[in-house]
């Protein structure tokens, strides 16, 4: 058993993910290491007649990639056994099968993830569509744990075409969060820029895994099949389509 613990390394973002860990053991003892098969192969994704979900990235300097997806006919519930179990030898409290998936991908890939409440989202916007954009000034955003911060115009925010529901890549907001009524959902998988999230994280004082990760770089390259990975595990947990 090798137990790690990864807080400082800034030149190797791809070591705050079991597979990028994996890979340098594997490395350092000259084994050979292969990534999984859903890793290495190209996703494609199809699209549902009935589900538009509108995006946009217009702060590509910002936000190299920014990939989102709808699911619907989530049935929210607890995590298996085996996912709980692996969520709390690595220090997270498991909360729901959604909620765990995200967090479970993230310690896998590096890569963290957001889950946002469809039917919620909707009360926060004329259309089904969420991107990232600069936040306003004076304009306010109350955080998950009902934390209200009040933005300056200089930080990253997820928004609708309403209003902002997430300070990105730092923590969700309350307003569209996931929970026991939940019945779709979409999946943000970005890449954001790591001087503007480390200075969203201190300006606020908000220190989540989302932040030790994305202030570190992690690589646009794994977006997709992180994205499709984690579909895959919402539609085998939650029944996710």
């Amino acid at each position: 058993v090798i137990d790690l613990e990864n807080k400082m390394f800034t030149h190797r973002p791809d070591c705050f993910g079991n597979l990028g860990v994996a890979r340098e053991i594997a490395g350092i003892f000259n084994q050979p290491f292969e990534d999984p098969q859903w890793y290495w192969n190209l996703p494609t994704f199809s699209s549902a007649d009935d589900v538009v979900l509108k995006t946009q990235n217009t702060v590509n300097n910002l936000v190299p990639r920014f990939m989102a997806v709808a699911m619907k006919n989530i049935a929210v519930k607890p995590s298996p056994y085996w996912l709980q179990a692996t969520l709390t030898r690595v220090g997270i409290k498991p909360i729901n099968n959604v909620v765990d998936v995200t967090n479970y991908v993230m310690h896998l890939t590096g890569q963290p993830l957001h889950a946002f409440d469809v039917d919620k989202l909707c009360k926060h916007s004329s259309e089904l569509g969420i991107f990232p954009r600069m936040s306003k000034k004076g304009e306010k955003l109350l955080l998950l744990g009902d934390k209200e911060i009040e933005l300056t115009g200089e930080e990253l925010v997820i928004s609708t075409d309403r209003q902002a529901v997430a300070l990105a890549g730092v923590m969700g907001g309350a307003d569209t969060e996931v929970d026991d009524n939940t019945k779709s959902i979409i999946i943000e998988c970005a890449t954001f820029d790591i001087y503007s999230i480390r200075r969203s994280s201190m300006r606020f004082g908000l220190f989540t895994d989302a932040v030790t990760r994305f202030s570190k770089g992690q690589s646009p390259l794994q977006n997709d099949r992180v994205l499709a990975y984690a579909m895959k595990m919402m539609n085998e947990l939650a029944g996710a389509q």
